[in-house]
Order: structure tokens, then sequence, then C-alpha cells
């Protein structure tokens, strides 16, 4: 009797003792740990850390750090001749191999028309002549 009642206690204690040491992984992996950052104070200017103001791609100076800059695309710049794509520009333009070794992100923006004073368009002429000049060129307050 004193055997069965031994082995029902021990059973028992590894039962918990297994419960315990899952709940311990489970809460682990179920839960991220809490990560606390703490700044210290600095006096030059913040790095730019992938968000906020960010320079055009085809500056020629800036003295503000960062570490992103812009690059504008158009159709028209781009693919001039339907099915032709002018790398080469639109990277010398925007100078992708200076960014490149100093480490800086770039980041594409494919636009598809620049708002601007005088009418123009920045979709390729072939594309215009595809659609047989289907569309409408807009006149409002921020541009043509």
């Amino acid at each position: 009797m004193k055997k069965t009642i031994l082995l029902i206690l021990l059973s028992i204690l590894f039962c918990l003792i297994v419960a315990v040491i899952s709940f311990g992984l489970l809460k682990r992996y179920l839960k991220p740990e809490q990560q606390v950052i703490k700044f210290t104070p600095i006096s030059d200017p913040v790095t730019n850390p992938l968000m906020g103001l960010s320079p055009w791609a085809n500056i020629d100076k800036n003295i503000q750090p960062h570490s992103l800059v812009y690059a504008d695309l158009t159709w028209r710049d781009f693919e001039p001749e339907e099915g032709k794509f002018n790398f080469e520009r639109f990277e010398s333009e925007n100078k992708l191999a200076y960014w490149r070794s100093k480490g800086v992100r770039v980041v594409f923006r494919f636009v598809m028309d620049h708002p601007s004073e005088k009418e123009h368009m920045d979709i390729p002429d072939w594309l215009y002549e595809a659609i047989n000049h289907d569309g409408d060129f807009y006149q409002n307050d921020y541009g043509q």
C-alpha cells in the first residue's frame, strides 16, 4: 500500500514538474520578452533612421546626415521606346553607385505625373499613341 501511495505521489510530482517546465517554455515562446532601449543624449544631429525627411538621390551636396534618399522615375524617362528601358540614365542621374558606396538606401518612386505649371506628359509618347490620345490633361491649382 505504501508503495502505491509513493508511486502516486511521485507520478503527481513528475506531472507537476513537467507542467511547470512546459508552462515556462510556452510563456517564453508565446509572449516575447520585453526589450527596453535607452538612448543617451547627444548634441549632434540625429542620422535619419530610414524615416522622416530625406533628400533626393540626384542632389550634389547635403550637410544633414541621412541613411536613405528618394529617386523619382517617370515612365517617360524609363521606357522612352516601347520595350527599351533606360537603366543607365536613371542610375547615373540618381548617383546609385555613389549611394551604394556610402551604404545609403535608395527609395524608388515610380511617378506617373509630376504636377507642373506647363502642360506636359510624364507617360511615354508611344503609350499616348497606343491609347489613341485618349485621356484628359488636367488643370487645377497645383499643376497641369
